[in-house]
């Protein structure tokens, strides 16, 4: 397995070809304005040999990391490709000076989530995002990200 993250063309086109493939795991993030001027986009692409096989959206913003998107190809869908994925994405935000790496979790997974090191930040009020709840992985020392 290799992860790859960036924002070129490719990236993008493989990571919309993965989307396309499966629709789960994780909505846009309420709030989130994508291609705002103060916002950096990244893509992180999973391949197997040339294979593309899970894509993260991520969301750089005020030293914070907002994951927006999450889509795996179900054949891949294993713990070990996913903490693979997670450990690698963990040590990229740090690289790039991140406080934070926050998601909006399906509850299902939320447990799985706790298991590698997030932390449950608040619930969804049950009207506008569902069985969802915000989660955070601290990166550094415990700052809170400005808001827009």
């Amino acid at each position: 397995m290799n992860l790859v993250i960036g924002c070129d063309s490719l990236l993008i086109e493989q990571s919309k070809w993965i989307t396309e493939q499966v629709s789960i795991d994780q909505p846009i993030t309420p709030g989130i304005k994508q291609g705002s001027n103060e916002d950096s986009s990244q893509y992180a692409l999973l391949y197997e040999g040339v294979l593309p096989v899970a894509t993260a959206h991520l969301i750089f913003r005020e030293g914070c990391v907002t994951l927006i998107r999450l889509d795996i190809i179900d054949k891949y869908r294993v713990e070990e490709n996913i903490c693979f994925m997670f450990d690698n994405l963990i040590k990229y935000a740090r690289r790039q000076g991140a406080r934070q790496l926050d998601i909006d979790a399906n509850n299902n997974l939320k447990t799985f989530f706790q298991h590698i090191g997030f932390a449950h930040v608040e619930q969804s009020d049950g009207k506008s995002r569902g069985g969802f709840c915000q989660m955070r992985f601290w990166l550094k020392q415990q700052e809170s990200c400005a808001s827009s």
